[in-house]
């Protein structure tokens, strides 16, 4: 029995000598100090990115002849680069009647990629349809955050000109969903 339990015990710790300690890098050597790897960050935003947006919205406008309103919408732009993109949205607001408005914009935005956050500013041209047919064009700016690679929220707010109703205000908070 004596014989058995010191067997067990020297086959142990003989085994436990070959094992290594845990994590061991056996590439290691003398001449070349093992080096810890570089962990690979993923860019939140990137060049050649394209994106398809749904978002709600609030309309306030500026005079007396349109209603303020909530609403929503849909959305989709493509960025040439991680800064310069161009995107088209399509929303409605319910005031007297249902108001739509179609437009496309040039946007500059000014990522973060440590925290994945993205200020950006837009402006460009649309259409305004239902109570009155009329040209417009809006310039505003926001923020995206995103929290995948591939899905963020984003916020933002414009300011809209109108060539025959007054001007309105949209704020606009939606879904991002990049590919």
């Amino acid at each position: 029995m004596r014989l058995l339990a010191t067997s067990a015990i020297i086959i142990g710790l003989g085994a436990s000598a070959f094992a290594g300690p845990s994590g061991y890098d056996y590439s290691y050597s003398a001449k070349a100090p093992a080096k810890d790897p570089i962990p690979l960050e993923v860019p939140c935003f990137t060049a050649g990115e394209i994106h398809l947006d749904a978002f709600s919205i609030y309309a306030d406008p500026t005079g007396s002849q349109l209603e303020s309103g909530w609403g929503g919408g849909i959305g989709a732009g493509y960025f040439f680069t991680e800064h310069f993109g161009l995107m088209g949205r399509a929303y409605w607001w319910d005031a007297d009647s249902v108001i739509h408005t179609i437009n496309t914009s040039a946007v500059l935005r000014m990522p973060i990629q440590s925290i994945c956050l993205a200020p950006y500013v837009y402006g460009g041209i649309g259409g305004h349809f239902d109570s009155v047919n009329q040209f417009g064009s809006h310039l505003g700016g926001g923020l995206e955050f995103r929290m995948t690679e591939r899905l963020g929220i984003f916020a933002d707010y414009s300011h809209n000109w109108a060539d025959e109703t007054e001007d309105w205000h949209l704020y606009t908070m939606g879904l991002r969903l990049a590919f």
